[in-house]
């Protein structure tokens, strides 16, 4: 999973998912783009973009925009309730 946070001052900030063997110690990468972009100033935020990447063993190549999961959301919520978030739907054809 990667992500990417645009400010309204259209810099962009990106993040990587961080997994763990254990799950509560997995981060998000919306999570870690919020926080990145905070640490380095950014506070005005335009939009946040998730995509999932293939595992490498996986024949689907393709990247994918993915939504937030409701842990990400309620973070996004509480920084920047205006976020324009981008989200995967079925009728969506990425292509």
């Amino acid at each position: 999973m990667g992500a990417a946070i645009r400010t309204k001052t259209r810099e962009i900030i990106s993040a990587v998912h961080i997994e763990a063997y254990i799950g509560r110690v997995t981060v998000c990468a919306e999570a870690i783009a919020i926080g990145s972009a905070i640490s380095s100033g950014q506070k005005n935020f335009d939009t946040i973009l998730a995509v999932r990447h293939p595992y490498s063993d996986e024949v689907d190549r393709n990247i994918r925009v993915v939504s937030p999961c409701g842990i990400c959301r309620e973070l996004i919520s509480d920084y920047a309730s205006d976020f324009f978030v981008h989200e995967w739907r079925v009728s969506q054809n990425y292509d």
